[in-house]
């Protein structure tokens, strides 16, 4: 489904692809869909990121409506949710800012909610014996915390920081559980 409505201010030569077409070419030439489709990341990346700069030039908006919706819908945990659905998670997602090296969530604190990251990338640190080490990396579209709802974990587990300036969608497990129980399906 489409997430907003796209017109055409002036004269304009468009060209549409069409999903199954580079669906077919993956399959006769799996480099070349893959380039396609890292280089449409980039473009929607980009177009983010103008619109972001843009309301932080405005309103103070961290993200828009739009940015939010296609965050939550790029993210694998909603994968499937219908239009609805999507909606609901929305609605109970809220934006925040991180600075780089800035902690997002620290190790031994009380585990309450998911992050999915709309700008920027998060750093996930693991403690040992042996030192502090970098164990993932969270992109655009990823989450992270969403282990202690899976196997409701009282607290977590890792240090996650931002590697650069980074915007999340903070969705409380509280929050997160109410609005499943009111959608059978997800």
């Amino acid at each position: 489904f489409r997430l907003a409505d796209a017109f055409v201010n002036r004269e304009a030569l468009l060209y549409k692809f069409l999903f199954f077409r580079i669906l077919e070419l993956g399959v006769k030439d799996p480099r070349l869909s893959d380039k396609i489709r890292r280089n449409l990341r980039f473009v929607t990346t980009s177009r983010a990121k103008e619109n972001l700069a843009r309301s932080d030039r405005g309103t103070g908006v961290l993200l828009t409506d739009i940015q939010r919706r296609m965050c939550v819908a790029r993210c694998a945990a909603f994968a499937g949710f219908g239009s609805e659905e999507l909606t609901e998670v929305v609605r109970i997602a809220n934006p925040f800012r991180y600075q780089p090296q800035e902690p997002v969530i620290n190790a031994g604190e009380p585990a309450d909610a998911l992050y999915i990251v709309a700008l920027g990338h998060l750093e996930v640190h693991i403690a040992t014996h042996e030192g502090i080490f970098s164990v993932a990396q969270i992109a655009p579209g990823q989450c992270v915390g969403e282990l202690a709802l899976v196997y409701d974990l009282p607290t977590r587990s890792a240090t996650v920081v931002a590697s650069q300036a980074t915007t999340v969608l903070k969705i409380q497990f509280s929050d997160l559980r109410s609005a499943l129980e009111q959608m059978p399906g997800a």
